[in-house]
């Protein structure tokens, strides 16, 4: 359920961003959104790659 719940979610954001991109009025993409916010709150994209790093930063398997 969670699955189908997130692919909807995903066509949602995917077709309402294909409709922004096609409106005159400048800002409203996801991808300008997130910019404009991350360039008024540095913190927001070092919090992301913060959490990127911890995700997928090679981990070493102990060996017992």
């Amino acid at each position: 359920m969670t699955g189908i719940i997130l692919i909807v979610i995903t066509i949602v954001l995917v077709i309402w961003d294909l409709f922004m991109v096609g409106t005159p009025t400048m800002g409203d993409t996801i991808s300008e959104y997130l910019l404009n916010l991350a360039f008024n709150n540095p913190s927001i994209p070092f919090a992301f790659g913060c959490l990127m790093g911890h995700l997928f930063w090679p981990q070493i398997i102990k060996e017992d």
